[in-house]
């Protein structure tokens, strides 16, 4: 049932992402295009309603993603990283070696 009040709408669309098998981090919608940005551990992942349109890979180690946003007035994403980098496995440190942590730089996309 939809409505004509935009407090009152409701999910028109219920889509499954199928190209990750891992949990998904940090989420935005672009209303403009109707897009959806993910970000999970391995990628970022642009998607449409039906498929997924593109995928750049992350840095591996890099920090986690702390907020994803869609800045509609001038048509980009926003993706904000944490400081420190995220802990490898079997890391006991949390990731933090030399010339890393803290201010340490985290290449996603050139």
């Amino acid at each position: 049932m939809s409505s004509t009040d935009p407090l009152n709408k409701t999910v028109d669309y219920l889509h499954q992402l199928r190209g990750s098998i891992l949990p998904i981090d940090a989420v935005a919608y672009s209303q403009r295009h109707g897009h959806i940005l993910t970000v999970d551990a391995q990628a970022l992942r642009l998607w449409s309603m039906r498929k997924e349109l593109a995928m750049v890979p992350r840095a591996p180690g890099s920090a986690m993603p702390v907020a994803l946003h869609r800045l509609e007035d001038i048509d980009i994403y926003l993706l904000v990283l944490g400081g420190t980098k995220a802990p490898e496995s079997g890391d006991s440190n949390g990731g933090e070696g030399e010339g890393e942590g803290e201010g340490a730089g985290d290449a996603v996309i050139d």
